[in-house]
């Protein structure tokens, strides 16, 4: 609406669940936050539901770069975007974690 009446360019990025940071070690948000906290502290990692549902995990760096790309093209705009990254179980993440 804000594009066609103020004529206002953008494009939307749907991320998933995000990964890392690139100012620090720290993770301090989201599901491999959770996790890794859980893990450091010696505490177990609580899964509901037998952990076998499904995320897609994209690392900060990953996003991006991935955006960057996409708004350096002038047909990006009024388009939306998916952003990229590799599908696991919470069950599969739990156990890498787990096992570091």
């Amino acid at each position: 609406m804000f594009n066609a009446y103020y004529k206002i360019p953008f494009t939307v990025f749907r991320i998933c669940v995000p990964y890392g940071n690139t100012l620090s070690n720290d993770y301090s948000y989201g599901t491999i936050g959770f996790f890794l906290t859980q893990a450091k502290n010696n505490k177990p990692i609580t899964l509901y539901g037998g952990g076998a549902l499904k995320r897609t995990f994209t690392s900060v760096s990953d996003i991006s770069n991935q955006i960057i790309n996409v708004s350096e093209q002038e047909s990006s705009n009024t388009e939306a975007y998916n952003i990229g990254g590799e599908t696991f179980s919470l069950i599969e993440i739990a156990n890498l974690i787990s096992k570091k």
